[in-house]
């Protein structure tokens, strides 16, 4: 009877780990209502997921000061996605749910950039840009590059081709804004980009523009944990719900 019972506990948890798999989806619930399932059971990922649906009023009413109280809990049960948006709602993103401080939106971003999440890394970057730290701005804007976030490739640019910033480097310009013209589906910004480009070849040999266009075609992005659970979305709570089946399995 016990090995009945496992088996199908481990046919159950299988079933919700794709909406596709449930049954052909007969008795899937509602993401809104496997949401807050999971969050009253006290999983910071799922809460941060119902705060995002009641940010976006996905399959309920928008409610940005409920969202911002599961972002809080979210947060302090250790998700980093749910420090990002603590960063957004502080920096002026829901002021019906709090009031702006952007010391703490910065921390909260900051908190989200260390953990490893790509647009909080580019976000943590442009603000300590306006600060006046660029050297730290380039180390955090790289980080997002490193992942593929598209902005960062141009604001790298921007960086490493004007000396005013103190980070001159137009090798690494020229590397950077290689890749942002490789990557972008914007046609009407190419012909500028190219301008750019040949601007800043000016300043450069042939040998460090072969090198940096080498380094630019060798580039592969490298998307962490968390920035993949961004990709997931709403589609994470059947990962959540099946993991903690198998560990009541067990």
């Amino acid at each position: 009877m016990r090995i009945f019972i496992r088996i199908m506990s481990l046919i159950i948890a299988i079933s919700f780990a794709s909406p596709a798999l449930s049954f052909f989806g007969l008795f899937q619930p509602k993401l809104f209502d496997l949401a807050a399932e999971l969050a009253d059971k006290g999983n910071p990922n799922a809460q941060y997921i119902l705060g995002m649906m009641y940010n976006n009023g996905f399959e309920t009413e928008m409610d940005r000061t409920k969202a911002f109280a599961l972002f809080q809990q979210a947060e302090q049960g250790g998700d980093k996605l749910a420090a990002f948006k603590l960063g957004c709602y502080y920096d002026g993103q829901a002021p019906e749910a709090v009031a702006v401080d952007k010391e703490k939106a910065f921390n909260y971003y900051l908190s989200s950039a260390e953990a490893g999440y790509s647009l909080a890394q580019f976000v943590t970057g442009n603000m300590l840009f306006a600060k006046g730290n660029y050297e730290e701005a380039v180390y955090w804007i790289t980080k997002s590059a490193q992942q593929g976030h598209d902005r960062s490739f141009t604001n790298l640019f921007t960086l490493y081709s004007d000396p005013q910033w103190g980070v001159e480097d137009r090798a690494l310009a020229h590397q950077y804004l290689s890749i942002a013209i490789a990557k972008t589906n914007e046609a009407k910004y190419l012909p500028r980009m190219r301008e750019l480009l040949a601007e800043n070849a000016a300043f450069l040999t042939t040998e460090q523009i072969q090198l940096a266009e080498k380094n630019a075609a060798a580039y592969v992005p490298e998307q962490t944990p968390l920035t993949l659970r961004v990709v997931r979305g709403y589609n994470e709570l059947y990962d959540i719900r099946n993991q903690m089946v198998l560990e009541n399995i067990k």
